[in-house]
C-alpha cells in the first residue's frame, strides 16, 4: 500500500512537472518569436467570432482598406488580411487559415500579381535572385508565424515551400527564433499578458507620403496564359462559394502600371464573370481616388487613398450586401471595434505633428475629427506651381480657390472649423478682409506677397504666423483644440 501511494505521488509530481515545464516552454516560445506577425493579427484572434468581412490580398490591401473606418461609417465588422508579398497561393492559404477561426459573410480578394506563374515562394521563377527568394520567405513568416500549428497550416507550408528543410521553421519556429535573446525588449515580454504592441486598425497600415504623379494606361486583353495564380484564385472563389460566402474580386488603384497590370485587371474581370461574382476594378478609377494625391508610391495607397477606397467599399457593401450584414455600432459586445474608432481619431493629431514634410502633414488632415486647423501658404512660393500640392489643398477645402491664389502668386489662407459659421474659409491673394469672429476670438488677417499676419482680439504684438525664424518656409499649419479653441501645435515646412 505504501509503495502504491509513493508511486501515485511520484506520478502526480512528474505530471505536474511536465505541465509546468510545458507552460514555461510555451511562454519562452512566445517571448522569442518575432512580434510583427502577432501584432498584425492580435485583434483578429480576439474578435474572430465577430468578423463578417475579410479583405485579402497583397500589401496593396494592407495600405488600401481600413476596416475601422468602415465600421465607423457603416457598422460592418471586418479584418484586413492583406499579406506582405502575398501572391495568390499565399492569399488562398491565408483564407483557409482564417476560416478555422471565423465565418465571414463576405470576402474581398485583391488580384494584384495574378500574372505570377509559380506555386513555391522559395523557388519562384527562373529569374528570381537569392535576395528575392530570401525576402519572399521572410515575408511569408510575417503572414504565417501568428497561426498556431494545425493540419491546415501544415498543408499550407507543404504547398507553399518546396524546400522541406524550411518546413520546420514555419511549423515549429522556436528553432528559428531561439537565438533572439540579444534582441529582446520590453514589448517581447508584454506579449505574455496580452498587452504587447498590436495593430489598432484591424490589420491595416497607413502610409503618409504623396507620390504626386501618375500615367493613365489603356485597357488591354487578359493575360495570354492561365497562370498558377489564376488557378489559386479559382480555388479561393470555389471555396467561398461552397461555404455560401459572398466573394468579390477587386483591383486597387495604381499610379504607374507595369505592362501586365491592365492584363491582370482584364483577366480578373473575365474570371469573375465566369463565376458570376462582382469585380471592383479600381486600378485607375479617378472617380474613386485622386491619382495625384492618394498614392504613397507608384503602387501603394496612402492614408488619403485608403480613406477613399474604404469609403467606396463600405458604400458598396451597404448598397449590395446590407441584407446579410448587420450594423453593429452601439452594441456593447462590439466595444473593441468602437474603441478602435476612438483610438484611430486620437492618433490623428500625433500623425500630423510627426510629419516631416508638407505633403504628409496635409494628407494627415484628411477627415480629421478631433481638431481644427489653419493652413497658410506664403506669397510667391514654389508650392503654387506644384500640382500635387495644390490638389491636396483642394481636397481639404473642397474648392479650387487655391488656384486663384496661385494665379496671383498668393498668399493663401485656409481656416477649417475656425471661423464662425463657415466650415472652410479661404482668403486668396493680397487681401486684408474685415475682422471676423472665430473660436480663437476676433481675427484680423493681413495677407501680402511678402508678409502675413493673424492677430486675435487686436493683439498686434502676437502674430499667430511665424514671420521671423520660419519666414522663408512655404507652409505653416496651426492645429487648434476643438474644445478649448487654443493653438496647441505650429508646424512649418519648406517644399
Amino acid at each position: 500500500m505504501i509503495k502504491t501511494k509513493k508511486a501515485v505521488s511520484f506520478i502526480v509530481r512528474a505530471l505536474a512537472l511536465i505541465a509546468i515545464s510545458a507552460i514555461i516552454m510555451q511562454a519562452v516560445f512566445k517571448v522569442v518569436q518575432r512580434k510583427e506577425s502577432y501584432e498584425k493579427y492580435a485583434d483578429f484572434f480576439d474578435v474572430a467570432d465577430q468578423i463578417d468581412v475579410l479583405y485579402l490580398g497583397s500589401p496593396h490591401v494592407i495600405n488600401g482598406v481600413n476596416p475601422v473606418q468602415i465600421f465607423e461609417q457603416y457598422g460592418y465588422t471586418g479584418y484586413n488580411m492583406g499579406g506582405h508579398g502575398s501572391v495568390m497561393p499565399s492569399t488562398y492559404w491565408e483564407l483557409m487559415l482564417a476560416l478555422e477561426y471565423c465565418n465571414p459573410k463576405v470576402v474581398f480578394v485583391d488580384t494584384y500579381m495574378l500574372e505570377k506563374n509559380y506555386q513555391y515562394i522559395d523557388v519562384m521563377d527562373e529569374d528570381a535572385t537569392a535576395d528575392e527568394l530570401n525576402t519572399s520567405v521572410e515575408q511569408l513568416h510575417l503572414n504565417m508565424d501568428c497561426w498556431p500549428y494545425s493540419d491546415v497550416k501544415k498543408a499550407a507550408i507543404e504547398d507553399l515551400i518546396y524546400d522541406e528543410d524550411l518546413h520546420q521553421d514555419f511549423l515549429f519556429d522556436f528553432e528559428l527564433y531561439h537565438e533572439r535573446w540579444t534582441e529582446l525588449d520590453r514589448n517581447d515580454f508584454l506579449r505574455l499578458n496580452g498587452t504587447g504592441d498590436r495593430n489598432l486598425l484591424m490589420g491595416a497600415e497607413q502610409r503618409t507620403k504623396v507620390h504626386g504623379t501618375y500615367t493613365l494606361e489603356d485597357k488591354t486583353e487578359g493575360l495570354s496564359q492561365e497562370t498558377v495564380s489564376m488557378q489559386y484564385l479559382r480555388k479561393l472563389i470555389e471555396e467561398c462559394q461552397s461555404r455560401g460566402i459572398v466573394v468579390v474580386t477587386m483591383i486597387l488603384p495604381l499610379a504607374e502600371l507595369q505592362p501586365w497590370d491592365m492584363a491582370v485587371a482584364a483577366s480578373t474581370e473575365q474570371i469573375s464573370a465566369e463565376y458570376g461574382i462582382p469585380c471592383l476594378n479600381m486600378i485607375q478609377d479617378t472617380s474613386i481616388v485622386n491619382l495625384y494625391t492618394d498614392l504613397n508610391d507608384s503602387g501603394h495607397l496612402n492614408a488619403g487613398g485608403m480613406n477613399r477606397v474604404s469609403a467606396y467599399l463600405g458604400k458598396w457593401l451597404y448598397d449590395n450586401e446590407s441584407q446579410i450584414l448587420t450594423d453593429h455600432r452601439g452594441a456593447s459586445e462590439y466595444s473593441r471595434w468602437s474603441d478602435r474608432v476612438i483610438q484611430m481619431h486620437e492618433a490623428e493629431s500625433s500623425i500630423v505633428e510627426s510629419s516631416d514634410n508638407a505633403y504628409s502633414a496635409l494628407l494627415s488632415l484628411y477627415d480629421e475629427t478631433t481638431f481644427d486647423y489653419i493652413v497658410y501658404v506664403k506669397g510667391n512660393s514654389s508650392a503654387y506651381g506644384n500640382v500635387a500640392f495644390l490638389q491636396l489643398i483642394e481636397e481639404l477645402s473642397g474648392t479650387t480657390e487655391v488656384e486663384t491664389a496661385a494665379a496671383v502668386g498668393g498668399p493663401y489662407l485656409l481656416l477649417h472649423g475656425v471661423a464662425d459659421g463657415i466650415e472652410n474659409l479661404e482668403i486668396c491673394g493680397d487681401q486684408q478682409p474685415a475682422p471676423f469672429g472665430s473660436k480663437l476670438g476676433n481675427i484680423t488677417y493681413l495677407g501680402l506677397p511678402d508678409f502675413a499676419a493673424i492677430y486675435v482680439n487686436d493683439d498686434t504684438q502676437n502674430n499667430l504666423l511665424d514671420m521671423n525664424e520660419h519666414y522663408n518656409d512655404d507652409v505653416q499649419i496651426l492645429l487648434i483644440n476643438r474644445e478649448t479653441g487654443q493653438v496647441y501645435s505650429h508646424l512649418c515646412f519648406s517644399l
